[in-house]
């Protein structure tokens, strides 16, 4: 047997020689291209973290691919950096680093083969950036910018109500980027947006997609920030658990840890904070909640 990897693309002869005799055959050797069918098949709001975005992929068809990578426009029009890349068996990526409640991002995406050859970059997609204010008699105006990537004919409006489960609202046409609910009464209640739209699936799942945007909360609890003093922590110091306790009518969106350099230690998505595995120390517990305020304390782990 012999070894023929590593040869460039080509023609080759190959002739077996004995006492007696000599053969030769002609043989061809190809090289695949690179797989250049990987695209982006929708963003969405993440179902875990809805502040951050999540990126699909769509890969029919897909062979010798190593890694995805997932790239996002800077602050520069038209120049996109690398952000992170996925293994090519998941189906999704998502972007840590984003924040939709204040920016609309644009994503690409790559494939790298095993031999290191990159795709080009596919065809971009935009996120929903929805925002919301205060309309005439307390209402609530809602404004959203189009989704961007694909094709899609109806937008969506969901809404919950002091907290409750989302509930589809109305639904447009694509023609329509702005909704005045005019139900809502911030006066005596809080609510909660987002606009979602229905896609065809993508290769990776059997069932239909939806994009939602980034959702947005406006109402009584918005009316006067919360004060430092209603946020109860405790115990502190503390050497197992720590508790985060805010009233009911501010909803958390997530809480840091940093250490007295500034590093993150960790982010929790519960009140319920795990302890026992930092050193002993003073540490700052960021409190970020849905209304974009930021609450920061201090605590002591011993």
């Amino acid at each position: 047997d012999q070894n023929i990897s590593g040869l460039d693309a080509g023609n080759y002869t190959v002739t077996v020689t004995d006492d007696f005799d000599s053969q030769s055959t002609t043989f061809t050797v190809g090289i695949l291209p690179v797989y250049g069918g990987l695209e982006v098949c929708y963003v969405s709001s993440d179902l875990n973290d809805p502040t951050k975005n999540r990126v699909f992929f769509k890969n029919p068809g897909m062979y010798n691919i190593e890694y995805y990578q997932v790239l996002r426009e800077s602050s520069v029009v038209g120049v996109y950096d690398l952000i992170g890349q996925a293994n090519a068996i998941v189906s999704s990526f998502l972007d840590n680093s984003s924040d939709n409640s204040s920016l609309s991002y644009k994503y690409e995406v790559r494939s790298v083969d095993s031999c290191g050859n990159f795709s080009t970059e596919s065809p971009f997609h935009r996120t929903i950036l929805l925002q919301a204010n205060l309309g005439l008699g307390n209402t609530v105006n809602l404004s959203w910018n189009p989704y961007e990537g694909t094709a899609y004919t109806t937008y969506s409006v969901f809404r919950s109500v002091n907290g409750g489960p989302f509930e589809l609202l109305i639904s447009l046409p694509t023609s329509n980027t702005t909704f005045n609910d005019g139900a809502a009464d911030v006066s005596i209640n809080t609510y909660k947006y987002f606009v979602g739209i229905a896609i065809n699936a993508c290769d990776f799942t059997k069932t239909n997609n939806q994009i939602r945007s980034n959702q947005k909360i406006i109402g009584n609890a918005l009316v006067s920030e919360i004060q430092e003093d209603q946020i109860n922590i405790y115990p502190n110091p503390v050497n197992d658990i720590l508790t985060v306790s805010i009233p009911d009518i501010f909803e958390m969106n997530y809480i840091d840890l940093l250490d007295q350099t500034g590093k993150l230690v960790g982010r929790f998505n519960s009140e319920f904070i795990q302890v026992t595995g930092l050193q002993s120390g003073t540490y700052l517990i960021k409190i970020v909640l849905s209304s974009g305020q930021i609450i920061q304390k201090m605590i002591t782990r011993i």
